[in-house]
């Protein structure tokens, strides 16, 4: 990503902005299989579910600048960041829950955008990032430890709590619908999460951040019985609506070219167990890497991610 020379004053416009959340992975409360997809059960009626999931990202975002070296200087607004997501659902009937999940920053480290232009935006250690709240329908529900299919409907809201020069935020509320099935059947699982964020764009650089469609493949096999041991690999992926522009030199005259589109993707694998209390307790750790769609990688994809959470769902 090519960064230019100067920023603007309000940190969520163009050409710089600091409000990109650089971590694409939304975590969902309940301790489903896959990590990027949304569970297909929710709480049972009048009870409570609990989530908590810890993340580490290596080198989200960067920043490409002129210097000596011809293939210029890479600059990291954002190197390493240590996550926790605190999630929580609650039951209203035996198919509908409400939820909310409040992400924050415990650690990171980065440049942010001082060194690209010189001034004394300095990235904090730590932030508050963009709360995340909604309902999620069971359409097609299925017992804990049975086979057969799971289906659920969820529509979210995330707000723009987070600090704005923290990479924590995005540039407004993000509107958030979208579907997730599973199917269960002897030792092995499939899934399948479609979705959207719906919020006002922003530019970092020569990328724009919009709107944007959610998209998840997982597949996954038991290795021990009554759900005590699983190994479960997943794909996510964002496809950003809008494309960014670069200036071009042709036969003289400057005109704007469309750049490739936004679409940072990335895969997991994890281990997970959910055989304590009844399948109720849930406990994943999983680690993976980027999915290289375009070249050079889209900002806000992590050259390498580890996450591990623990959920109780009461069902």
């Amino acid at each position: 990503m090519i960064a230019p020379a100067h920023a603007a004053a309000d940190p969520c416009d163009a050409p710089l902005s600091t409000c990109v959340p650089s971590d694409n992975l939304w975590p969902y409360v309940g301790g489903g299989r896959w990590l990027s997809q949304s569970p297909t059960q929710t709480a049972a009626e009048l009870s409570a579910s609990f989530g908590f999931q810890l993340g580490y990202i290596h080198r989200p975002i960067a920043f490409r600048v002129q210097s000596p070296n011809v293939d210029g200087t890479d600059i990291y607004a954002v190197e390493h960041a240590l996550s926790a997501t605190v999630m929580t659902a609650v039951g209203v009937t035996e198919r509908l829950q409400v939820q909310l999940e409040a992400p924050f920053v415990l650690y990171q480290e980065g440049a942010s955008i001082a060194d690209v232009i010189g001034s004394d935006v300095f990235l904090p250690r730590a932030a508050v990032g963009d709360f995340r709240f909604g309902v999620t329908g069971s359409i097609l529900r299925r017992p804990v430890k049975q086979d057969g299919p799971g289906l659920s409907a969820r529509f979210e809201m995330s707000a723009p709590t987070g600090h704005k020069e923290a990479y924590v935020s995005g540039p407004s509320a993000a509107y958030a619908p979208g579907v997730s099935f599973d199917y269960e059947i002897n030792r092995f699982a499939f899934g399948i999460d479609v979705g959207a964020r719906v919020r006002h764009s922003t530019q970092i650089a020569n990328v724009l951040i919009a709107s944007q469609i959610s998209a998840a493949l997982g597949a996954g096999v038991d290795v021990l019985d009554d759900g005590w041991l699983s190994i479960n690999a997943e794909a996510f992926a964002l496809f950003t609506l809008l494309r960014g522009t670069e200036e071009q030199l042709v036969e003289g005259e400057t005109r704007d070219r469309a750049l490739p589109p936004h679409m940072p993707a990335e895969w997991l694998l994890s281990v997970r167990t959910a055989g304590a209390l009844g399948g109720r307790l849930r406990a994943s750790l999983g680690a993976g890497s980027f999915i290289p769609l375009t070249t050079p990688l889209p900002v806000t994809t992590p050259l390498v991610r580890a996450v591990a959470a623990i959920h109780y769902l009461h069902d």
